[in-house]
């Protein structure tokens, strides 16, 4: 009896961690969803719910050995929602701060991938020039 109580109890922290996982990835596709508009922030929704509810779904029949328990979603849905009203008011900036970057990252590196593959589009056609006129002597 008590290596069962001791199991179950190790069962509800894991799922009350993981439900804090799920938040956590949740705050981390959040900004992208603000920046992809309707249909592609809808898009990235129900793919969160898939992936949340499927990894929730095999804890919850690995935990329980095999049985569905209602214990271990319920401790998973109070790690999400713990951590969604304790944590991720001050996590999120960082992370909406960050795609901020990355898009800036981003756009400088088109910017240089454009000049150079204009560069590169001029050499080469001069290349070719200088070939075709060699092939006509």
């Amino acid at each position: 009896m008590e290596t069962e109580l001791g199991r179950q109890g190790a069962a509800l922290l894991l799922g009350f961690g993981l439900g804090g996982l799920a938040g956590l990835c949740y705050d981390l596709i959040r900004p992208i969803r603000r920046r992809c508009g309707g249909l592609g922030g809808a898009a990235l929704d129900g793919l969160f719910c898939v992936l949340a509810g499927g990894g929730l779904f095999l804890f919850a029949m690995g935990a329980g050995s095999g049985r569905l328990g209602l214990w271990d979603l319920a401790a998973a849905l109070l790690g999400f929602l713990t951590y969604m009203h304790a944590l991720s008011p001050p996590i999120l900036p960082f992370f909406s701060t960050g795609l901020d970057k990355f898009c800036m990252l981003m756009a400088s590196c088109k910017k240089i991938i454009k000049k150079t593959a204009l560069s590169a589009k001029i050499i080469f056609q001069k290349m070719r020039e200088c070939i075709i006129i060699k092939k006509r002597q």
